[in-house]
C-alpha cells in the first residue's frame, strides 16, 4: 500500500507539516516526540498493524516519524477538524443504507484513496483512506458484509495510549458486530470515535471516550450522528457546528424527507457540504452511500454537489 500510494503519501506528509506550521510556538520535532510516547500501546495491542505501519513507511520511502504522526491523529487533527456527518436509513426491505460526508483538512480534497486489501486471514475490505494513514478511519466494508462509519468526538479523558486509528482499523478484521465491540472496548484507548456499526439488517452505535463506552442498538430511524456526544459523555468543546449540522440533517429527514444524496450536498441552513474557503481550513472531502445487504460502497471524490458517486464492490464470505 506504501508503494502504489507513495507519490500521496507525500502529499499527506506535506499537509501535515503545513499544519504543524500554524502553532508557531512549537516546532516539527515536538510534535514527533509526543507521538512516539504512542508506539508502546499500539505495537503491545496490535502487532501486526504495527508491522502494517511499518510496511507503510517502507514502501512509501518516506520519514518513519512522519507517517508515524501522520497515523496519531490525537497529535495534530483533532485539535482542529470536528470532521463528519453520518445518518442511516431504514429501507422497506429492513436493510439500512448509511451516508456520510467526510470532513477532514481541506488538502485531502484531491488525495484520498480507495483501498482493496485481502489480508493474510482471507478477510478482505474495501476502505476510503487517507494516504498513509492505515485504513478504516472513514467508511469501510470487509467480505463478512460488516459495515463500519467512524465520526470523531471529541471526549475530556483523552491520554496517551492505544492511537485510536489502530482500533479502527482492527475493526475492518472482524467478522461480527459482537467481534467489533471486542476490538473497540480495549482498555488503553487514546482517544475516541463514535463507530456506526451495521451488518446485515442490524446496526448500532457505539460512543467512546477513552475510558467508557456506550453501545446504542439502531431502533429509530433515521439515526444521525455527527461530533458531539450523543450519550451523557462530556465534550471538551461546546461544538456548536456539530450540533447544528446534527439538527439540519434531523429536519431534512423529518416528515417529508429530502433526497439523502441532497441532504449531504446541502449548503443552507448550516453546510452539511463543506466547500474550501479562507479561514476554513475544514472540507467534505468525499461522499459515500452503502446498503448493508446490497453493500456496494458508492463514492464521489470531492463535494457531493459536484460529482458523482463511483460504486466499489468485493467479494463477500
Amino acid at each position: 500500500m506504501g508503494e502504489q500510494l507513495r507519490p500521496q503519501i507525500k502529499e499527506s506528509l506535506r499537509i501535515l507539516q503545513r499544519l504543524a506550521k500554524t502553532f508557531p510556538q512549537y516546532d516539527l520535532a515536538h510534535f514527533i516526540t509526543l507521538a512516539r510516547a504512542y508506539v508502546p500501546y499500539a505495537r503491545r495491542a496490535f502487532p501486526h498493524l504495527y508491522r502494517e505501519f511499518e510496511g507503510i513507511v517502507a514502501g512509501s520511502g518516506q520519514d518513519h516519524d512522519l507517517v508515524w504522526l501522520l497515523n496519531v491523529e490525537e497529535i495534530l487533527f483533532d485539535e482542529y477538524f470536528t470532521k463528519c456527518t453520518s445518518f442511516v436509513l431504514k429501507e422497506k426491505d429492513n436493510s439500512l443504507t448509511l451516508y456520510h460526508n467526510e470532513d477532514f483538512d481541506a488538502g485531502f480534497q484531491n488525495n484520498t484513496a480507495v483501498v482493496h486489501a485481502t489480508l493474510p486471514n482471507k478477510t478482505s475490505f474495501i476502505s476510503l483512506c487517507f494516504p498513509g494513514m492505515l485504513p478504516g478511519s472513514s467508511v469501510s466494508v470487509n467480505s463478512s458484509g460488516l459495515i463500519q462509519a467512524i465520526n470523531s468526538l471529541d471526549p475530556v479523558d483523552t491520554r496517551i495510549g492505544i492511537p485510536k486509528n489502530f482500533i479502527a482499523r482492527a475493526v475492518l478484521e472482524a467478522h461480527t458486530i459482537p467481534q467489533a465491540i471486542g476490538i473497540i472496548r480495549q482498555q488503553q484507548r487514546a482517544s475516541a470515535y463514535n463507530h456506526i456499526l451495521l451488518q446485515g439488517n442490524t446496526g448500532v452505535s457505539v460512543e467512546t471516550t477513552a475510558r467508557a463506552f456506550k453501545i446504542l442498538p439502531l431502533r429509530q430511524f433515521p439515526f444521525v450522528h455527527t461530533n458531539h456526544y450523543l450519550h451523557t459523555f462530556k465534550n471538551k468543546w461546546p461544538l456548536p457546528g456539530s450540533r447544528k449540522r446534527y439538527h439540519t440533517v434531523t429536519r431534512f429527514l423529518g416528515s417529508s424527507p429530502a433526497d439523502p444524496w441532497t441532504v449531504l450536498s446541502a449548503h443552507t441552513p448550516y453546510a452539511i457540504c463543506h466547500h474550501p474557503r479562507p479561514g476554513l481550513m475544514q472540507a467534505t472531502v468525499a461522499s459515500l452511500r452503502i446498503n448493508s445487504v446490497a453493500r456496494a460502497l458508492a463514492i464521489t471524490p470531492g463535494n457531493p454537489c459536484r460529482t458523482q458517486p463511483k460504486n466499489y464492490s468485493l467479494v463477500l464470505q
